[in-house]
């Protein structure tokens, strides 16, 4: 688990070049990293099927942007879960 600052949210509705439909959320933080001084920024896309299985939707991330949450991830680096950080 990881504390991450949710610093923005997109949602995602297109349909990609090979025909797929892509649907999700893109979520950008910032987080403490050993090797960088202050913090350094990521983004990672959570699909629409993800969000549906954590029961989170675009609106739940947008109401906590600029608040520190917890992200819990699997071994590929896919969001499995976000809390509220305690």
């Amino acid at each position: 688990m990881a504390k991450v600052n949710l610093i923005g949210v997109r949602n995602l509705d297109f349909q990609a070049a090979d025909g797929k439909m892509i649907q999700g959320v893109k979520i950008f933080f910032s987080h403490d990293d050993p090797n960088v001084k202050g913090q350094i920024t990521e983004n990672k896309f959570i699909s629409s099927a993800a969000c549906g299985n954590m029961g989170i939707t675009f609106d739940d991330l947008v109401s906590h942007i600029g608040e520190v949450l917890d992200i819990d991830v699997d071994f590929n680096g896919k969001i499995i879960g976000i809390s509220e950080a305690v």
